[in-house]
């Protein structure tokens, strides 16, 4: 059986080049029958593929982890992630009710068990979380699948990125493997977007590109980047939040787009893409040119290539246009920079560790530390589960960081 890939996703569930991905995430509440609404009510709209989250909240943060400020409120996460979690069978339900209405079914794992639940269920492809963008286990797990993988890339830099496709890369081959610039903030301010990193993505990797977008205009950002992405040649793929009711409970639901505004997304992208396509043909020459230069930094050229969109939008200003195409150098955006830290998966005790203990997958997780936790060894820096031992007892919940460990090199074995 031939491995499906990220253009034959696109072939099997969209009429033209466009996938767009409607993110429902937790928005169900737990409610079988308010997520199986949700994907007729998204696939009715016109949505290529409903995702959703495999929530179990031991693989994503600890119990000790509080309240978080969240746009839904003030949340108790780890209650509330708990609250989330489903059998196996309420996904299998969500992934067949997709087959049968001719979408998707997309879901983020979170953690081995929750990888391994997708698995066993056959999902057609995985989906990675912005948070667990250096989280190798899972990026391992995920590669071992062979399915396609959307990757959000959140608060990364390139490196981070060059990092994760190495782990995915083999056995996962490019044409499996889609980057979606992201910018983790909620809502994200569309200024911050720099949706130039989708060539810069793409032409680094040789995988796919598209976004995964925050920003509470429900046409400003994927507008801009379907037009881009037409001058570029290359297929449009979006993720965008959905929800039934912005007042609905769900984490998500205050920043999600409604059904009626994903019916009219679905409506223009289309149109944007194709008249993109033909104003390519009229001024290819010039087009070209402008983005070639762009590596060289011409100010005056983004703001051609600015014009261009523009004319194409036929709303907006070239201006504000300019802003949101950025510079095409994949880094952290500035309402990010304070979560990159705490958000990022990190090494936390999940049981007392006594001094002297190795540090093992029985005693410590990479988990995300979120904002009342200290956060502790960041997953890529080193390898530390069974190289290492408490220099101190470690209660559990504790960060662990260079200050509570002592590490051991261990001689390789004699032949």
């Amino acid at each position: 059986m031939t491995a499906h890939t990220i253009p034959s996703l696109i072939e099997r569930h969209s009429k033209n080049n466009i996938f767009i991905i409607a993110e429902a995430g937790t928005a169900h509440l737990g409610s079988l029958e308010r997520a199986l609404t949700l994907i007729d009510a998204c696939a009715s709209a016109g949505a290529h593929a409903l995702k959703f989250q495999y929530i179990i909240a031991d693989e994503i943060i600890h119990p000790d982890t509080g309240k978080v400020s969240l746009p839904s409120g003030n949340i108790d996460l780890y209650s509330r992630f708990r609250e989330l979690e489903r059998p196996p069978s309420f996904y299998r339900s969500l992934k067949e009710h997709c087959e049968k209405c001719g979408v998707l079914f997309l879901c983020s794992s979170f953690g081995p068990e929750s990888t391994e639940r997708l698995t066993e269920m056959d999902a057609a492809a995985y989906k990675l979380a912005s948070p667990e963008l250096n989280y190798r286990p899972l990026l391992d797990r995920i590669a071992e699948g062979g399915k396609p993988v959307f990757v959000s890339t959140g608060m990364a830099t390139f490196s981070d990125i060059a990092m994760c496709m190495k782990r995915l890369s083999p056995p996962l081959t490019p044409d499996q493997i889609c980057f979606l610039q992201c910018v983790t903030s909620y809502p994200a301010p569309p200024e911050e977007y720099n949706l130039l990193t989708l060539r810069t993505i793409a032409s680094k990797t040789g995988t796919f590109a598209g976004i995964s977008d925050h920003s509470a205009d429900p046409f400003l950002v994927p507008g801009t980047a379907a037009v881009l992405q037409s001058f570029l040649g290359k297929p449009f793929i979006l993720e965008k939040h959905v929800t039934l009711n912005r007042k609905g409970g769900g984490l998500d639901d205050p920043f999600s787009i409604d059904v009626r505004e994903l019916s009219e997304l679905t409506r223009k992208l289309p149109v944007l893409c194709h008249n993109g396509t033909q104003h390519l043909k009229e001024h290819r020459t010039e087009v070209v040119d402008i983005i070639g230069s762009l590596e060289n930094d011409k100010r005056q050229d983004l703001r051609s290539l600015s014009s261009h969109i523009q004319n194409v939008l036929s709303t907006h200003n070239d201006t504000l246009i300019a802003t949101i195409l950025g510079s095409g150098v994949k880094e952290p955006s500035p309402s990010e920079r304070e979560h990159v830290r705490t958000t990022r998966r990190s090494l936390r005790a999940i049981r007392d560790i006594k001094s002297g203990e190795t540090i093992t997958d029985q005693n410590a997780r990479y988990l995300r530390s979120e904002k009342n936790c200290a956060p502790g060894i960041p997953c890529p820096d080193q390898e530390i589960l069974g190289q290492a031992c408490a220099a101190r007892d470690i209660p559990d919940g504790e960060a662990i960081t260079a200050e509570n460990i002592t590490i051991r090199f261990y001689p390789p074995e004699a032949d």
